[in-house]
């Protein structure tokens, strides 16, 4: 809020004053992958949940549903597998052997499934352990009361405090279900679960924190929270619980309004770093066209090379479907790149497009060393009008008024 009251607009990430919960539709627009893994997760569970009968087949769904989550969300996952633990723990305890063994052989089964997967994410050179035990970052109290014990105390009462206002109206509607559920709410394996999907949550969300470039573990396993919290409200809904007339009515009504006109306001004002002036608009709707073209010119799996050097570089994704050597400094590390690597990268690629004394045979010699098929310039690149640079010395393939795409040697196995 500060930053918007100072500039207008707000960053990427708004909720600086916490870590965030994510709202669904931002999740759904923005990593609609993180919410395909919530839904293969509950696919998983359902699959195993009683009244169903116990049948192979059934097993077999969870192992593939529960793969499907580590490969769509591996923090997804991790929050799936607690709750996995968590539901054997209990079925155990209630002495439900064969339930147990067909938890325990989904569980395998995925595990197997997804191992070539997995094993992707073992072994890798990193600069640091890509997860750590952190307490959960807030900004509301700056607190230091000279005792771990004290400062661990009222951050735990802050950070429930954070979850109370980010959760708002599905926090009021859980307790409004619970009050009126009582223990019936526990006697089926989903109420259950999602008991437990919601512990899971809070368990990984408060106590572990990933540390590749964003929280993203923090942000990712609240989903499992946030839909049984959803669950449970609708059910006060519905039951004409939720808006009795008295204070609950009120207060739901007042995080209904306010949460509506927080999301207004981010969906009106954020940026998520996109070009706002007239000009980058310009650029912004030629890059689609060169991308559209690229995509028809181009054969699957040809390596196309932007401008990398920029925050977060979104039109190799958002206009393309090609890889790339390097987008930007941030999404070779999310997916656990080491730092060093992707900086190495960004250097060797960035006289391509801001060195204007870059002979044409320096790039096409970098091209050829990366398997580049085609590089994207556009008039943000300082060697896009500069008659001296290596774009000069050559006619490009495609040409816009404020972008070009110049194809390189390898490009030779491209469509007709």
């Amino acid at each position: 809020m500060r930053n918007y009251a100072v500039t207008g607009t707000i960053s990427e990430f708004p909720e600086g004053w916490a870590e965030q919960v994510t709202p669904w539709i931002w999740t759904a627009l923005w990593v609609p992958h993180h919410a395909a893994a919530l839904v293969a997760a509950f696919v998983g569970f359902i699959a195993l949940a009683r009244p169903a009968e116990i049948d192979w087949r059934r097993t077999l769904l969870a192992a593939l549903a529960f793969a499907s989550t580590a490969g769509l969300s591996i923090y997804v996952g991790m929050a799936a597998a607690l709750t996995a633990v968590l539901w054997l723990v209990a079925l155990l305890a209630q002495r439900r052997g064969r339930d147990a063994l067909n938890l325990a052989l989904a569980g395998l089964g995925s595990t197997l499934i997804a191992a070539p997967w997995l094993l992707t994410l073992v072994g890798r050179p990193s600069e640091k352990a890509p997860l750590a035990f952190a307490l959960r970052d807030y900004g509301l109290v700056d607190a230091a009361t000279g005792f771990a014990s004290g400062d661990l105390l009222i951050h735990l009462a802050v950070l429930l405090e954070a979850y109370l206002i980010q959760f708002g109206v599905f926090a009021l509607g859980a307790v409004v279900y619970w009050r009126k559920a009582g223990r019936k709410g526990l006697n089926s394996d989903l109420g259950l679960l999602l008991v437990l999907a919601t512990g899971a949550s809070f368990l990984l969300g408060s106590f572990l924190r990933s540390t590749v470039l964003n929280n993203d573990l923090g942000w990712r396993v609240m989903l499992f929270a946030q839909a049984a919290t959803l669950i449970w409200t609708l059910s006060a809904l519905r039951a004409g619980a939720l808006f009795e007339r008295g204070r609950i009515a009120w207060a739901a009504a007042l995080c209904l309004c306010l949460g509506f006109a927080y999301n207004l306001f981010l969906m009106h004002h954020a940026r998520f770093g996109l070009r706002q002036t007239e000009a980058a608009r310009q650029i912004d709707y030629d890059a689609r066209t060169a991308w559209s073209w690229l995509d028809r010119r181009l054969p699957t799996g040809a390596l196309v090379q932007a401008q990398p050097n920029v925050g977060r570089s979104l039109d190799f994704g958002l206009y393309g479907r090609f890889p790339s050597p390097v987008a930007d400094g941030h999404v070779g590390q999310l997916f656990g790149a080491n730092r060093s690597a992707v900086q190495a990268r960004i250097v060797e690629m960035e006289p391509i497009f801001s060195a204007p004394g870059e002979p044409l045979a320096a790039v096409e010699a970098i091209a050829a060393r990366r398997k580049l098929s085609a590089i994207v310039i556009t008039a943000s690149d300082p060697v896009f009008g500069d008659q001296q640079a290596w774009t000069a010395q050559t006619q490009p393939a495609f040409a816009t008024q404020t972008v070009r795409v110049y194809l390189m040697p390898q490009a030779d196995r491209a469509r007709p």
